[in-house]
């Protein structure tokens, strides 16, 4: 319970950082693109549920989220996109594809 709350906190505190730097600066873009970051950091989030079937990718795949919502807050307080910190739990969906498509017992 106490992770949905904190987890509910962080998206609040991203929503609201988000809408004061668009009040001070009036830039639609930087908000579009701020919650395209948070809508593709909840879809890794989301996609950690089909990764529990290989436990090492799955680890793999939580420490790469932390680094994917790292530079969702460093996007947003700092105008600065790091693009392989924002698209690095994408590595372990690939890799749980590759080796779903390759190694299935059929």
């Amino acid at each position: 319970m106490i992770y949905y709350l904190l987890f509910a906190l962080l998206l609040v505190g991203l929503g609201a950082g988000l809408y004061f730097r668009y009040r001070d600066s009036y830039d639609l873009r930087y908000l579009a693109t701020g919650a395209g970051w948070i809508i593709l950091a909840l879809f890794f989030t989301y996609a950690t549920k089909i990764l529990f079937v290989y436990k090492p990718i799955l680890v793999l795949h939580l420490a790469l989220l932390i680094l994917s919502w790292t530079g969702v807050v460093k996007y947003i307080t700092q105008k600065k996109a790091i693009w392989p910190l924002l698209l690095a739990p994408s590595v372990s969906l690939i890799l749980f594809v590759t080796i779903a498509l390759f190694f299935r017992e059929n």
